[in-house]
């Protein structure tokens, strides 16, 4: 569970050793409240990014073999994807994750229950992953 920002810090650091410059292929869920970033190597074909959003258990986990299920999933942001990952940066003491691509962010926003991923486009939400409600604290751009 993430709920330090000097955990997430150290985490970000040790994902951009990993996925910068990487190919994302595509984005997509086979379980509630979980992303799946496929960001395939030539070591690792089947490497995928794991994002939790579930209360009890929020993680980033990389998947180094990991096959998508036949049945029951869903493509997320495919407009956007494939494309390749320049950056990935935290925000100053806060929770939130910014992956940097040419042309949009994809943004992960850890806050317990009302944690959620959003591509923004030139400072503009998008498209999200979980549905917006109206209290939804968008004070992150």
């Amino acid at each position: 569970m993430y709920r330090d920002y000097l955990y997430l810090y150290r985490c970000v650091n040790e994902l951009k050793k990993t996925f910068i410059n990487s190919d994302v292929i595509e984005a997509f869920s086979q379980q509630k409240d979980t992303l799946l970033i496929h960001c395939p190597s030539l070591e690792y074909p089947s490497r995928h990014l794991s994002i939790s959003l579930i209360q009890q258990k929020q993680f980033l986990l990389i998947k180094n073999d990991f096959h998508r299920a036949k049945k029951n999933t869903l493509n997320f942001f495919s407009e956007l994807f494939p494309a390749k990952l320049t950056n990935i940066k935290i925000a100053l003491f806060e929770r939130s994750i910014k992956f940097c691509f040419n042309g949009f962010d994809l943004i992960i926003i850890i806050k317990g229950n009302s944690g959620n991923i959003f591509i923004v486009k030139n400072n503009v939400i998008v498209s999200s992953f979980k549905k917006l409600k109206d209290d939804d604290d968008l004070t992150f751009l």
